[in-house]
C-alpha cells in the first residue's frame, strides 16, 4: 500500500500531462534562463576577484579634457610669443583645492596629479635627439634639476626659443621664482637629465588646457585593501561637481576601463537574474491556478477516497509529489539546456562564462522551494474539503 501511495503522483502527472505540459514548459525556459544567469555573475564575480587580488597595488589614471578648446587649432607659436598672464584659466581640473577636497570627503584613496609638458627649445646646447621636459607633482616638495639643464633655462628665456610662457618662472640665486611671487628653493641633481622637477602650486598659476594631454590624476589605495570602481567613480565625480560640464573626465588606464565594464556585466547580470525571479514569479501563480483547477476537477475522487478511509495528510502528499515531479524533471531539463548553451560558448565583457555545479545545486533548491509554496494553498483547500458537502453538492 505504501508503495503504491509512492507512485500514485505518477500516474497522475501522466494521466493529466497535457495541463501540465504547460507549466513544464514555463518551468523549462525559467531554470535555462536561470541557470546561464547564475553561471554567469558566478564567473564574473570569481574574474572580478582575481583581476582586483593581482592589482592590488596598481595606479588607476584618470585624464582631463576641455570640451570648448580646440586643440587641433591651437597655435603654439603665436601663443609662446605672448607674454605670460597669472590665472589665465583658473578651473585647472587638478588643483590642491580638489585634491584637498578629495582628501577631506574620506575617499580611500591618495591621489596624485603629474604634469609633463615638453618645452620647445630651439637652442643649441641639446642634440636634435633630445627633448626638455618639464614635469610638475603634488609629489614634489622642491624645485630640482641639473646644472647643464639650468644652462638650458638660462636660454629658454632668451630669444632663440618660442616658448618661454610655458617657463615663465625667474632663476635667481639658487631660488625658483614663480610667477605668482612664491620662491622656492632649488635642489641641484648630478644626473645629466633634461628635466625640471617642480611642485604643482607652481603650475597651478599658469595652467593652461593645451597641457592636460600630458596631465594625469593617479589614484592608488591609502590601505591595504584594493581600490574599487566605487572609489574611482566617486573621484570622478567630486571632479565633475568642481569642474563642472565644461571638464570631462576619462580613466587613463585600460585595466581600470575593463575593470568597469566587468563591473557594469556584473550589474547587468544581477538584473537579469531579478528579470529570472520575476518570470519565476509569474510562472509560480500560474502553477497554483493549474492546481486549483485541478483540485477543483477532483473533488470527487477525494471525496471518495477520503470515505475509504485515506487521510488529508496522505492526499496532501499525493499533491506535493505532484509539483516535486513536475518542478525537479523541468529543473534537470532547465539545467540541460543552459549547459548546451553556454557549451558552445558565451563571453560577457572578455569574461568567458562556465557553466558551474554551484547553480545547480541552487536550482533544485529553488525547485523545492517552489514545490513546497505551490503546495501550501493546496493544503489549506483541502483541509476545509468535507467529503460529505463534496458529495452532496455533485
Amino acid at each position: 500500500m505504501n508503495w503504491y501511495v509512492f507512485i500514485r503522483p505518477f500516474y497522475k502527472v501522466k494521466r493529466d500531462r497535457k495541463i501540465y505540459a504547460v507549466v513544464f514548459m514555463q518551468l523549462v525556459v525559467a531554470f535555462g534562463i536561470l541557470s546561464v544567469f547564475l553561471s554567469l555573475l558566478l564567473d564574473i564575480a570569481e574574474n572580478k576577484r582575481q583581476m582586483m587580488q593581482e592589482s592590488r597595488h596598481k595606479n588607476y589614471q584618470i585624464t582631463a579634457q576641455v570640451s570648448d578648446f580646440e586643440y587641433e587649432k591651437f597655435d603654439l607659436i603665436n601663443w609662446g610669443s605672448q607674454s605670460a598672464t597669472l590665472h589665465e584659466y583658473d578651473n585647472f581640473p587638478f588643483s590642491e583645492r580638489v585634491l584637498n577636497q578629495i582628501h577631506n570627503a574620506g575617499i580611500q584613496c591618495e591621489p596624485e596629479v603629474f604634469v609633463d609638458i615638453e618645452l620647445l627649445y630651439l637652442g643649441e646646447l641639446i642634440e636634435e635627439n633630445q627633448s626638455l621636459h618639464l614635469y610638475y607633482s603634488s609629489e614634489f616638495e622642491k624645485v630640482s634639476f641639473s646644472k647643464k639643464t639650468e644652462e638650458i633655462l638660462f636660454d629658454v628665456n632668451s630669444e632663440n626659443t618660442i616658448n618661454s610662457r610655458d617657463f615663465p618662472h625667474t632663476i635667481l640665486n639658487d631660488v625658483l621664482l614663480g610667477i605668482d611671487g612664491r620662491e622656492y628653493p632649488i635642489e641641484y641633481v648630478k644626473d645629466d637629465e633634461l628635466a625640471v622637477y617642480m611642485p604643482i602650486a607652481l603650475y597651478e598659476s599658469i595652467y593652461h588646457p593645451k597641457d592636460l594631454k600630458g596631465t594625469v590624476l593617479n589614484i592608488k589605495s591609502n590601505t591595504e585593501k584594493m581600490l574599487t570602481t566605487e572609489t574611482l567613480n566617486q573621484v570622478l565625480s567630486l571632479l565633475r561637481e568642481n569642474c563642472g560640464q565644461n571638464c570631462q573626465f576619462m580613466l587613463g588606464s585600460d585595466f581600470a576601463r575593463f575593470l568597469v565594464r566587468v563591473e557594469e556585466a556584473e550589474r547587468e547580470a544581477i538584473v537579469l537574474i531579478f528579470v529570472s525571479c520575476i518570470i519565476f514569479l509569474i510562472v509560480l501563480i500560474g502553477m497554483i491556478g493549474i492546481f486549483i483547477m485541478i483540485l477543483k476537477r477532483r473533488e470527487k475522487e477525494i471525496a471518495i477516497c477520503c470515505a475509504l478511509g485515506q487521510t488529508k495528510r496522505q492526499i496532501c502528499y499525493e499533491i506535493f509529489g505532484e509539483v516535486f515531479i513536475l518542478n525537479i524533471s523541468s529543473c534537470i531539463v532547465g539545467i540541460l539546456s543552459g549547459w548546451l548553451l553556454i557549451k558552445n560558448g558565451i563571453s560577457v565583457a572578455t569574461v568567458e562564462v562556465t557553466f558551474h555545479a554551484f547553480s545547480c545545486i541552487s536550482l533544485f533548491l529553488v525547485a523545492c522551494l517552489l514545490s513546497m509554496i505551490v503546495v501550501i494553498p493546496m493544503k489549506i483547500l483541502i483541509e476545509k474539503a468535507s467529503p460529505i458537502q463534496i458529495l452532496s453538492s455533485l
